[in-house]
């Protein structure tokens, strides 16, 4: 995820939109009647200096770049205290004339609130302080309703930046903040977003003082890119092996390890399989692929075997058991006593070996080994020669 954040000054606007610039009729003279020709020079840099800003006298830029296979709501956060002037290295207390972001704070005006399970936040007092906090629609202007829709200071918006809700259909990023726990939170709603598209929302600090009027804007910017399986590449349909290979993997485990488990990495069945995590991932209902690839995937399969009989899975991952000091066992104090998974995820191909706590049969495992077997069987199309992969555990039990 690619993250920036720069404040530019630009030039303060008389509402929320700035006035267009009068033209002067004539070019100022020196006083030999010439044009100040340097003067005019500096006055064009001047502009050029100017931020692509009309609703603030500063812009705090905040930039993301995310995937469209984001789960999860937030995808970064700033902090206020930090955020600065990059030309004039100004904190955002100090733009809006505090010598610090304690006094900033304190103008603000924060109030504490309890929630319905007894918990304390805070929020600003908003319109009460000498500071106020407002979303800012590039239709509407500032929004002085002091109507937060997020869980704490922010607003919901459209990807183009009208104010939104969460539940209307046009919502897709948000912010959520808090000036006294010193934080400005960014997210997206996930289910909403979608690949080569932009995003973005907008939120002013203003500070009213003496008929003064200081506006620094925060503006957040989000771009969602489509998802590139980096391990695309790697693998190659084409080369795939048919035919019947065995992975041994020798496993030791602590037999306090408990339900962590040890993870052994068992990536390289890629290489006669030939798909990438996600893929195999797709086939079991872990990630959802699209339809060009799901119909590139014909058929998986596996099997537990445990003394050379084939095991019906009691455990979580792809496929597993919970095993006994000696044969099946179950989950539980009375039979199990270690379990092995398999896990076939998006993000990792490996075992996983765990065993009850301490206290259990798990404790009389110290110094045994045992063998533990799966098989995955892929079958590209039915008309094709399967991939079969017997996996070998070798497991020993320490203190």
């Amino acid at each position: 995820m690619l993250v920036s954040a720069m404040c530019i000054g630009c030039q303060k606007p008389a509402d929320n939109q700035r006035p267009q610039e009068q033209k002067e009729d004539e070019g100022k003279k020196d006083d030999e009647g010439k044009e100040d020709d340097e003067g005019k020079k500096d006055d064009d840099e001047n502009k050029e200096d100017d931020a692509v800003c009309d609703w603030a006298d500063y812009l705090i830029s905040l930039e993301y770049t995310i995937d469209d296979t984001q789960e999860g709501y937030a995808i970064g956060e700033a902090v206020f205290s930090e955020m600065k002037d990059v030309k004039e290295g100004k904190t955002i207390a100090e733009l809006l004339g505090y010598d610090s972001y304690e006094a900033l704070v304190e103008a603000v005006g924060v109030e504490e609130n309890t929630d319905e399970e007894g918990n304390t936040y805070y929020t600003t007092k908003n319109l009460e302080g000498d500071v106020q906090y407002f979303g800012n629609d590039p239709v509407s202007g500032l929004d002085i309703t002091d109507a937060y829709n997020t869980n704490r200071e922010g607003y919901w918006c459209s990807g183009a930046g009208s104010l939104s809700t969460w539940g209307d259909d046009n919502s897709r990023i948000y912010t959520e903040s808090s000036v006294y726990e010193d934080f400005y939170g960014i997210g997206v709603r996930p289910d909403h977003i979608k690949a080569n598209e932009n995003y973005v929302i907008r939120n002013v600090w203003q500070k009213t003082s003496g008929g003064e009027v200081i506006r620094v804007g925060i503006e957040a910017k989000v771009k969602v890119e489509a998802f590139v399986d980096p391990e695309s590449s790697l693998y190659n349909s084409a080369n795939r092996q048919a035919g019947t290979f065995t992975v041994t993997k020798n496993i030791t485990v602590p037999v306090t390890v408990g339900y962590e488990a040890v993870q052994t990495d068992l990536s390289e069945i890629q290489q006669y399989i030939q798909l990438t995590k996600y893929q195999l991932a797709g086939i079991l209902g872990d990630y959802e692929e699209d339809d060009e690839t799901g119909e590139m995937i014909k058929g998986f399969d596996v099997v537990n075997i445990y003394n050379d009989e084939v095991l019906q899975p009691n455990a979580g991952g792809v496929s597993g058991n919970w095993m006994g000091a000696d044969g099946i066992g179950a989950w539980g104090d009375e039979t199990g006593a270690y379990f092995v998974e398999l896990y076939i995820t998006a993000l990792n191909i490996s075992v996983g070996v765990g065993t009850m706590p301490e206290g259990t049969l798990s404790a009389t495992m110290v110094g045994q080994n045992r063998t533990y077997k799966q098989v995955i069987t892929y079958i590209p199309d039915y008309d094709d020669d399967p991939t079969i992969i017997n996996l070998v555990y070798n497991i020993s039990f320490t203190e």
